[in-house]
């Protein structure tokens, strides 16, 4: 506005507060974020508790004018805890009142976690007359919750519950530890479980997924009637005497793979590499006939990616390509040696796909 004289701004200003008054009455989608706070409070942790209650009234005086008959999205993002649990489950209530399809709740920290702090007063989401009734959640299609606890028996009447939810994202529950819902087939299409570090088991069923993203330790994995499954990444924390058999099963029923991405953690960096000739992998009956690209991440030669890449490719009838990210741990002069071990493995495909070899990806499991 500094075009315009103080008069003409004033006058701009009134318009556009009455517009924005309106417009929030019946908008079908509430994105609350404040970013700049959330950058501000990085470097000025100090002030979250002054910005946290500033955050909080304008939320409850967003949802006090909103008189809109429906709520397409409602997504919230801060960092929220426990301590505002009365006003998140007030927030949560209203948007399952209003039939809310899309509902993304993003509580990450933004300012830091010193060393000794347990990050423990976290809001934690129950399936209750009081929180998320059950009867009011059939409407959800998508939803997204990071840095909330949720619970196993939870996340299972959840999805029992949502018989229309297409994509569920979970990131950092404290308490979550089995995903297991069998004999019940999902309408899933998207699911993306991360950094649930007490996760041991997941066990669907999932005839319509197409989309299976994971990031985190090693847990027994079962995906039933995963036929249209087309796109699976994988972000594991593994050691030297794992060989990871839940996802050569999961890769195994998902006759339709096109994409597959790979990305191995080992819990110690290994430098000793066994000759790829060596590591026997098993030939399934089936073999891979969609599979399209391989993409390793963070390849360092060791035990574990090596045999995982290799069980791909030999089985892998139409690989067009594999894209090899190298490791970052891995130093500049060992390049080459990690260039010739690629190839040699490449060398075990069917199709003879073309390999690509490009330098660390910048990814994280935290």
């Amino acid at each position: 506005m500094s075009s315009f004289s103080t008069k003409e701004a004033a006058a701009i200003s009134r318009v556009s507060r009455l517009w924005e008054q309106r417009l929030c009455r019946v908008f079908p989608i509430l994105n609350l974020t404040d970013s700049t706070v959330m950058k501000t409070l990085t470097h000025h942790h100090h002030l979250l508790h002054n910005e946290t209650s500033k955050f909080v009234a304008r939320v409850n005086k967003v949802v006090q004018l909103h008189n809109g008959p429906h709520l397409h999205d409602f997504i919230l993002t801060f960092e929220l805890d426990n301590t505002s649990r009365s006003d998140i489950t007030k927030w949560l209530l209203f948007a399952l009142q209003k039939g809310v399809r899309r509902l993304e709740l993003d509580f990450s920290r933004a300012t830091p976690l010193f060393v000794g702090d347990a990050d423990d007063n976290r809001y934690t989401l129950s399936l209750d007359s009081n929180c998320m009734p059950p009867n009011l959640v059939h409407t959800i299609t998508f939803l997204r919750l990071c840095r909330i606890n949720i619970g196993s028996q939870d996340v299972e009447c959840l999805m029992r519950s949502c018989m229309l939810l297409e994509a569920l994202s979970i990131d950092d529950s404290k308490v979550l530890t089995t995903i297991k819902l069998v004999g019940f087939p999902l309408s899933l299409k998207q699911l993306e479980i991360s950094n649930c570090w007490k996760l041991k088991e997941i066990d669907i069923s999932a005839p319509k997924l197409l989309s299976f993203i994971y990031r985190g330790d090693h847990i027994r994995l079962r995906v039933g009637n995963a036929f249209a499954l087309a796109h699976v990444s994988v972000s594991v924390v593994g050691n030297e005497d794992e060989t990871l058999r839940g996802w050569f099963r999961l890769i195994e029923a998902s006759p339709v793979l096109q994409i597959l991405t790979l990305n191995v953690y080992p819990l110690f960096y290994c430098s000793c590499y066994e000759p790829i000739e060596e590591i026997i992998v098993e030939r399934v009956k089936q073999p891979f006939t969609c599979l399209k690209t391989l993409k390793i991440v963070g390849f360092e030669g060791n035990y574990v990616d090596t045999v995982l890449a290799k069980y791909v490719i030999v089985n892998a009838m139409a690989l067009d390509e594999v894209i090899v990210y190298v490791g970052t741990c891995v130093k500049t002069e060992k390049k080459g040696n990690l260039y010739a071990r690629v190839k040699e493995l490449v060398k075990f495909s069917p199709s003879l796909a073309k390999f690509t070899f490009e330098e660390p990806m910048k990814t994280s499991m935290f």
